[in-house]
């Protein structure tokens, strides 16, 4: 399915909202024209998805959380940001359960 590109940027930014409690325009020209560029170079509207989840849950409830914008999420650093590894809460949960193992295995106290 081949969409246009204002409507691309209008589901990137209202999703960029949904996720993190925003409220940017889509009507915005900056906003518009790093968008545009992306597109341009053939990123797709998943990719822009992609890159807003990965920086919402490494940035959430830090002081980076504030860079969570279209400026910096589409900006130059773009490309490196959508080939970051995902985090996720299951993998924290793994590697918490993988120390308490070695804990346990080790018979460190922790008292």
């Amino acid at each position: 399915m081949i969409f246009n590109r204002t409507y691309i940027v209008r589901e990137a930014i209202n999703y960029l909202n949904a996720v993190a409690g925003t409220n940017y325009s889509d009507t915005n020209k900056n906003t518009q024209n790093v968008i545009f560029i992306l597109l341009d170079n053939g990123y797709t509207l998943d990719e822009f998805k992609s890159v807003i989840d990965i920086k919402w849950e490494q940035w959430k409830g830090t002081d980076y959380q504030k860079y969570v914008r279209p400026s910096t999420l589409f900006g130059k650093k773009f490309e490196n940001y959508l080939n970051e590894p995902r985090t996720s809460k299951a993998s924290t949960i793994q590697k918490l359960a993988n120390s308490v193992q070695s804990v346990k295995q080790h018979r460190w106290r922790m008292d």
